[in-house]
């Protein structure tokens, strides 16, 4: 696991790198915002960023907001390391989707556990693409209530678009989407995001399972949906 840490105070970043490089992590250390959105800039890899507010120049959140702002970086976890404990720091952190807080002087057990926690908790989204709003809106609920991160796209090319900015473990396509519908948006999905798998939803009359199966599709759903089956189907693959 690749790991960002970001902080101005040399003993508290040289106490970060050591215990999280004595656990195996891949660890990069900068001592400013602009330093560590260089290394960003770079294209080496990152799965989870720790940064200190308090830094000249450009503080914990501003590097936050910029972070958020880069599509590739729009779903890694941040965890703020701060000697800070006010609830207005807690509350901007939440507000800009922050996965935890670290209160200085660094325990090095709570840095662990808080870092486990945030790459455990970070999971893969569940990309539904239908053009009804309605339809839409209730499978994201039905999928929302299992813990699940949702990303929702009314048609195949917000789908496209979507999955070039965020991490998506699966995808529920709409089979009847206009003016690219399922089956189109699967043969597209195989070229561009080979790994992705792709469900489509189909009425009976319409698409019978052997047939999407056939297509490539990694799963099906027939309509009118069942609850139990879509999570069944949504664990099978993020679980």
């Amino acid at each position: 696991m690749s790991i960002l840490v970001i902080d101005d105070d040399p003993i508290s970043l040289k106490l970060a790198a050591a215990v999280l490089g004595k656990h195996n992590y891949t660890v990069t250390a900068r001592t400013s915002g602009r330093e560590a959105l260089e290394f960003i800039a770079s294209g080496e890899p990152v799965e989870l960023v720790i940064s200190d507010i308090m830094m000249p120049e450009m503080d914990g959140f501003a590097l936050l907001n910029k972070l958020r702002a880069a599509p590739s970086l729009r779903d890694v976890p941040v965890i703020l390391c701060t000697s800070l404990n006010d609830n207005t720091s807690v509350a901007t952190g939440i507000k800009l989707g922050v996965a935890d807080y670290i209160t200085k002087p660094i325990n090095p057990e709570t840095l662990l556990s808080k870092v486990q926690r945030a790459l455990h908790n970070r999971q893969a989204a569940v990309l539904i693409a239908s053009d009804q709003q309605v339809p839409r809106e209730l499978l994201a609920r039905t999928i929302s209530r299992g813990g699940y991160p949702i990303i929702a796209a009314g048609s195949g090319a917000e789908a496209l678009r979507l999955l070039a900015e965020h991490r998506v473990g699966v995808i529920l396509a709409e089979t009847t989407m206009s003016p690219m519908n399922g089956l189109e948006l699967l043969t597209t999905v195989r070229k561009q995001f080979p790994s992705v798998p792709l469900v489509l939803m189909a009425d009976r009359n319409c698409h019978e399972k052997e047939d999407v199966l056939k297509a490539g599709a990694d799963g099906y759903l027939a309509k009118p949906l069942n609850n139990t089956e879509i999570m069944n189907l949504v664990k099978r693959f993020l679980n």
